[in-house]
């Protein structure tokens, strides 16, 4: 994979004309997977796949597109080509980004990491074993993760990583399960079956008889686990165009379970200007604007009670780090020195400025049918 990388990457070097910058991106995998279901083996299979996604700019103007490799070495020389010479037709016709910032500064790096994992009829034998007696669904996939960057200033940047992630749910009943996870570098059967055996012991808590609880305020305990799949559910991918005409967005599904009159408070990155290498490390697929975020709360039926932006001193740090110098994270002394100001940051903020790093809002559902036929209309 990384010699396919390179290839590509000095394919580039050749094809892109004076004046022109290109930024490109590689992610592979070589990885096997096993789905299980009822308790059984449904599905085996690997996969390897690589593929590319590439930015060209010219001055101001840029313009990106993404494409599968095949491996073939001719093939993929066609493919990067073609699409070189398809986003350079495209940059006469886009309008200028004011806001378009990208590294000059070459700093190549390269991290290999091993580990140790056994073959798939191991894993699929310890795995039946230790949930044995339990209904259970889920997937395990293992392998090897490639990430390269390359650009036309001559910085190579590779990592690969071979690693493991189980994800399995115990079922109940239809609407009782107990989800469990068990990721890394170095398989053992022992940790597996330590973490199935605690998800055991909270699968014998869902057998105890429901209790109808009686409007009201209660306080409610959410594991950690739960908290995660709730904001992992808020992700770019949930937001869908598609999603949301199939009424399968998050936002949609929040609303068909919110009571009439309730109320949602959403917190999302702001500004698509600042998206960058941080943004990636933390799982964000893209940034807002206070309209792009209006109007996705609109379309799922909620009306839009308030979208503020926050944190408008903390933008120029995104920036510096995540799209300028690259960092995957803000460095330790930076973030010492911006705890100490946030209460004179807060002051000088006020409380609706014209930009900021985050955007919060607050959504109401209708209190009735009548209600919001009347917001649409």
């Amino acid at each position: 994979m990384e010699a396919l990388f390179r290839s590509i990457a000095d394919e580039l070097d050749g094809a892109v004309g004076d004046g022109e910058v290109y930024l490109a991106t590689f992610a592979a995998e070589d990885t096997d997977f096993v789905r299980f279901n009822n308790g059984k083996v449904r599905q085996p299979g690997s996969v390897r796949q690589a593929d590319l996604s590439l930015e060209l700019i010219r001055g101001q103007r840029h313009a990106s597109s993404g494409f599968t490799l095949s491996g073939d070495a001719q093939i993929d020389r066609d493919r990067t080509l073609a699409a070189v010479a398809e986003l350079r037709a495209l940059l006469d016709d886009v309008p200028d980004d004011p806001y378009l910032l990208y590294s000059t500064e070459v700093r190549s790096s390269a991290t290999r990491r091993s580990g140790r994992i056994p073959g798939r009829e191991q894993v699929v034998g310890a795995v039946i074993h230790a949930a044995r007696s339990l209904d259970f669904a889920g997937i395990y996939a293992g392998g090897k993760i490639y990430r390269g960057f390359a650009n036309s200033f001559g910085q190579r940047n590779w990592h690969e990583v071979e690693n493991f992630n189980l994800d399995c749910s115990f079922h109940h009943r239809a609407d009782r399960a107990v989800k469990t996870a068990y990721a890394g570098t170095e398989w053992s059967d022992a940790e597996l079956a330590s973490r199935l055996d605690r998800a055991r012991d909270h699968f014998e808590r869902l057998k105890a008889p429901a209790r109808t609880l009686e409007p009201g305020s209660y306080s409610a305990y959410l594991a950690p686990a739960a908290m995660d799949e709730l904001l992992d559910m808020l992700s770019w991918g949930g937001f869908s165009e598609k999603q949301r005409r199939v009424k399968q967005s998050p936002l949609q599904r929040l609303y068909d379970v919110l009571l009439p009159g309730g109320k949602l408070l959403l917190f999302v990155p702001a500004d698509q200007a600042l998206y960058g290498t941080m943004d990636e490390q933390v799982g964000h697929f893209r940034r807002y604007s206070r309209e792009q975020l209006e109007q996705l709360i609109e379309a799922a039926g909620f009306t839009s009670e308030q979208v503020v932006y926050q944190n408008v001193y903390g933008r120029f740090g995104w920036w510096l780090n995540g799209r300028i110098l690259r960092r995957s994270h803000v460095p330790a002394g930076q973030s010492r020195i911006f705890d100490l100001m946030v209460p004179l940051m807060r002051r000088l903020e006020g409380k609706n400025p014209s930009k900021g790093l985050s955007l919060v809002a607050v959504a109401a559902k209708p209190k009735s049918e009548a209600e919001a036929r009347h917001d649409v209309a």
